[in-house]
């Protein structure tokens, strides 16, 4: 289900919950019997939603079985403009396409292309000792204890990401707490696409450059 919204102050975690509150909505739907029922309890959850943070504006729509059952464009794309929100209206993903990265990590694994156990001192080269031994699984299930390179939601380029961290300690050791942070994405993006410094012996990249047989 895509949905995006449009606030006031744009806080990734907000913007991805309310997404998230959507999807759960959608969860369940009855028969179409039940659906204006049911249209109406996304309609008010989104209103709801709209008061808590601040929304002006959004789109929603929910597919159950690859057809569309509900969808909702309201309030404003421009504040300033007064121009409404409509179904051409574009939005910023935020932390949405990181869930399409998830899937692509799973795909590479089920057809054997990385091993969620390879350490992260595999995918990227010089890391801080303590860094090394901790696990891609470890960064996927965010149990990593990874300092977290962006708490402001600056988003500077890779090497300026580790570059600002590498000193920092480990928040907390490695699969004793779940705390979700952009730091294991540098590590997941890095092992999607292979943009690695690490080498094996025969001087190849440790991770495939393509992964055509994920699809």
């Amino acid at each position: 289900m895509p949905q995006a919204f449009l606030t006031a102050t744009a806080d990734r975690r907000s913007v991805l919950g309310a997404a998230l509150t959507g999807l759960v909505a959608s969860l369940g739907w009855p028969t179409p019997a039940h659906a204006t029922a049911a249209s109406a309890g996304i309609d008010d959850l989104l209103d709801l939603s709209a008061r808590a943070y601040g929304t002006i504006g959004h789109s929603v729509a929910v597919l159950r079985r690859g057809r569309l059952i509900y969808s909702r464009h309201a309030g404003l794309s421009d504040r300033k403009t007064g121009a409404p929100i409509t179904d051409a209206s574009v939005y910023p993903l935020f932390s949405i396409s990181k869930l399409f990265l998830v899937v692509e990590l799973l795909k590479a694994r089920r057809a054997g292309l990385i091993d969620l156990a390879e350490p992260l001192g595999a995918i990227r080269a010089g890391l801080p000792s303590a860094w090394t031994g901790i696990t891609l699984a470890q960064a996927l299930a965010h149990v990593s204890g990874l300092p977290d390179y962006i708490p402001d939601h600056v988003a500077p380029s890779e090497d300026q990401a580790f570059a600002a961290i590498e000193a920092l300690p480990l928040r907390f050791a490695p699969g004793t707490r779940n705390d979700y942070n952009q730091t294991n994405f540098l590590f997941e993006e890095g092992a999607r696409t292979g943009d690695t410094d690490a080498v094996d012996g025969s001087g190849r990249k440790s991770v495939p450059q393509r992964w055509d047989a994920t699809d």
